[in-house]
């Protein structure tokens, strides 16, 4: 983790903090009011309390709570990391906490089926091995944390105050271009690479979120990635309002042609050899040339109005595994039509068009698309097939993003908040976390295996 936070980004969001911290608790001049201390007195926030407070939202995105609150002890309850050491050890409970099967005063004592206490690892220790925890823990720590979550700042508050609609992103640095720019001095990507959309949940008010109903998240900040499996190299904001920022205009390409573009441009090209996968959402014949100057290969899938027209050659009553093919008129740029139990239309400059390979394919229901009338084909539930070798790659690589946002979606670090940018900086923080346990499972890929849990649950004692 600290390959991509390094000791002065600590510095820097604890100095934002601090002055955002005293700007928001300043009485107001004009007016003469104060603000209502809610949150109590404040002190100035330290790296170690910084640390700490990133060490728990990492161990929230671990432990599922239904509130960060629940990570401390209350009257009645016990602490997260207190259940799990009660299930770990088989010991009491500490006074004025429940355990299933025992009487409270005031209660009748119910049989329990199952245990009702949350289900951690049996492994889990006590608080001491979050870094600077008993730090936290001396100071009234769930007030604290509030704290602090409530002033986090990671971009000067003074230059912050008269930002237009087209600055929105710049809350997010320095610390957004800190973190992209160690990802790409810390590994390089291999040759297979895609490009894809990643989508931030958030259902609030914002000029800037996009809804898009067909996706897993329906609603948040979309964001154009790029990635190599399940590693994030590098990624580029887009807002409803404002289009995808710090985006240079291109004479030939719209907006989302040059995204990709750019995305693609920022690796390392001219020292290795790359083939990008996209969907057909970026796939243009014009794209593919702008790729094939600079000797970087590309397969898509395109849709109907991308296809050249010269290369419809198949109908939807084509026969189940029928290829047709060809090129455009200059031979640069390949163009396959493949009839699955859809039609499917691909742009590409790598792969011969006749190239196949077998692949086993399971026989589709009767129910299913076109299923009545490639069923009879199969002779068998499951049968080796001759598939296009340019569609088999694409299945094989293109989701690079999507892995990447699996290993997000399972244990994120994202809190509720009502400044809706700050939702982005825990997008960044999962961001380094994932790739940071990417790049331990590479150097320990020997004889030693770990998960995303344990490896998470590491990062923060690596940083005391």
């Amino acid at each position: 983790m600290s390959l991509f936070w390094t000791e002065t980004d600590w510095k820097i969001v604890v100095t934002n903090t601090n002055k955002y911290a005293a700007k928001q608790r300043t009485p107001d001049l004009s007016t003469g009011l104060t603000p209502r201390p809610l949150d109590g007195s404040w002190r100035l926030v330290t790296v170690a309390e910084m640390k700490a407070y990133v060490a728990i939202v990492i161990v929230l995105g671990v432990y599922r709570v239904r509130s960060y609150s629940d990570f401390w002890c209350c009257r009645r309850t016990c602490s997260l990391v207190q259940r799990a050491a009660i299930i770990a050890d088989g010991r009491a409970a500490p006074a004025g906490t429940s355990r299933p099967g025992m009487a409270r005063p005031g209660f009748r004592q119910r049989r329990v089926r199952r245990p009702q206490i949350l289900t951690v690892e049996r492994n889990c220790n006590e608080l001491s091995w979050i870094p600077h925890y008993n730090t936290f823990r001396a100071s009234r720590s769930r007030r604290r944390f509030t704290q602090i979550k409530r002033y986090l700042h990671v971009s000067d508050p003074d230059l912050t105050d008269a930002l237009t609609d087209a600055q929105w992103y710049t809350k997010l640095e320095p610390l957004s271009s800190i973190i992209c720019t160690h990802t790409q001095e810390l590994a390089v990507p291999g040759t297979h690479t895609s490009i894809d959309e990643m989508m931030v949940w958030f259902f609030g008010s914002s000029k800037h979120t996009v809804r898009m109903p067909k996706k897993p998240i329906k609603e948040g900040f979309k964001i154009f990635a790029i990635s190599q499996q399940d590693y994030t190299y590098n990624w580029l904001y887009c807002s409803r309002k404002t289009g995808i920022v710090e985006l240079p205009l291109h004479p030939k390409l719209p907006p989302t042609q040059a995204a990709v573009l750019h995305l693609t441009l920022s690796l390392p090209y001219e020292d290795y050899d790359f083939n990008i996968y996209m969907d057909n959402l970026f796939t243009t014949v014009p794209l593919l040339l702008e790729l094939r100057d600079e000797s970087i290969g590309e397969i898509g899938t395109a849709r109907s109005n991308a296809f050249p027209r010269h290369l419809r050659r198949l109908d939807a009553t084509a026969p189940w595994n029928t290829v047709s093919g060809g090129s455009t008129a200059d031979g640069k740029v390949l163009g396959l039509e493949w009839q699955d139990q859809k039609m499917v239309q691909m742009l590409m400059t790598l792969h011969p068009l006749s190239k196949k390979v077998k692949r086993n394919r399971k026989q589709p229901r009767i129910t299913s698309t076109s299923g009545t009338a490639i069923h009879k084909h199969f002779t068998s539930v499951c049968m080796e097939v001759d598939i296009p070798s340019a569609n088999d790659d694409y299945n094989h690589f293109k989701g690079g993003v999507d892995i990447a946002d699996q290993y997000r979606e399972s244990y994120f670090t994202q809190q509720t908040s009502h400044r809706n940018w700050l939702l982005l900086i825990y997008w960044l923080l999962d961001i380094a976390v994932i790739n940071s346990f990417l790049l331990a499972c590479t150097k320990l890929r020997t004889n030693q295996t770990t998960t995303q849990p344990s490896g998470r649950k590491k990062l923060p004692h690596r940083e005391k």
